[in-house]
């Protein structure tokens, strides 16, 4: 009670009546702090009987919200992302209500309750699959790594490696055809013509990129403004020149090089503390509380902090 009257924002993703049973729902904090903001995430929302009590994991959200139907290449089982994007997509929305409900109550003075949905939030990244769907009932189907509308847009193989070439328009087709000396055919300089010719094409760019080295396309196309870009691993993407790292001190694991924030305010620390371990910090903040080391002794002994 004391923590939640000092506390700007309490989050919980606790299956439904979880919170209830533990005192810490929504009716029973405002109580306490009428000003509070409290995000309560849902895997199935809480408006749907039916759904409203299930759990969920990225994996079941990526399935159930259709964006596994469509990941991998044809004629292979459904997949899910590699990224858990389901998971980073409902943080995302997370941070968003956070931030419009402490402008609304710089405004007001009122705190809120808000639910995110995950499974909404999955239906949000559908985005154009989504339109396509409503509007024509067609659903998205396995492509690989090729686009439905531009052509050439995929992964090709290279000498001792994978380019990534994304061909926006028929100008960059023109540089990009140039540069490789592919045949200047009258059906291919429009992208709609690429598209009906994506296996020739393809078969050209493979034959062409696959007598090159990674380095070598990559500095051939990129110096006549054709967007590309070598496939990474995870090491080769944190040496990127454009993904900043900073560097936390661990007390366990020592200096970790970890991917810096994407985005820079006045606020925007240069240094960064490592997080603490969990529960590392409970009995100073309880101390500065008022409660006493007997007390937190006694609450440890009656499993308040886990076992």
């Amino acid at each position: 009670a004391q923590l939640v009257a000092e506390t700007d924002v309490v989050v919980e993703n606790y299956r439904p009546g979880i919170a209830e049973a533990l005192g810490l729902d929504w009716t029973a904090l405002r109580a306490l702090h009428p000003r509070l903001i409290y995000v309560a995430i849902r895997a199935f929302g809480e408006t749907n009987p039916e759904w409203g009590s299930r759990p969920g994991y990225d994996l079941i959200l990526q399935s159930v919200g259709g964006a596994a139907s469509f990941n991998g290449h044809p004629g292979n089982p459904p997949a899910r992302s590699g990224l858990p994007s389901a998971d980073l997509i409902t943080g995302l929305e997370t941070v968003k209500a956070v931030l419009l409900a402490l402008l609304h109550r710089e405004r007001t003075g009122e705190g809120q309750r808000i639910v995110v949905n995950m499974m909404a939030a999955q239906g949000a990244a559908l985005v154009y699959h989504a339109s396509r769907q409503s509007v024509t009932g067609e659903c998205e189907i396995q492509r690989g790594n090729a686009h439905r509308g531009l052509m050439p847009y995929d992964l090709y193989p290279c000498s001792d490696g994978w380019l990534a070439v994304a061909c926006g328009n028929d100008r960059m087709w023109q540089r990009l055809r140039n540069a490789l000396g592919l045949p200047d055919r009258l059906d291919w300089r429009h992208n709609l013509g690429r598209l009906a010719h994506r296996d020739a094409i393809d078969a050209a760019l493979r034959t062409a990129l696959g007598a090159m080295t990674v380095a070598a396309a990559d500095r051939l196309l990129t110096a006549v403004n054709v967007p590309v870009g070598p496939v990474n691993d995870v090491a080769g993407a944190m040496a990127n020149p454009a993904l900043e790292l900073i560097e936390l001190i661990d007390d366990v694991l020592g200096a970790v090089a970890l991917p810096g924030p994407a985005l820079h305010t006045k606020s925007t620390r240069s240094v960064h503390a490592a997080p603490p371990g969990l529960g590392a910090e409970r009995d100073q903040i309880l101390a500065e509380l008022g409660i006493s080391e007997l007390t937190i002794e006694s609450l440890g002994d009656r499993g308040a902090f886990g076992r």
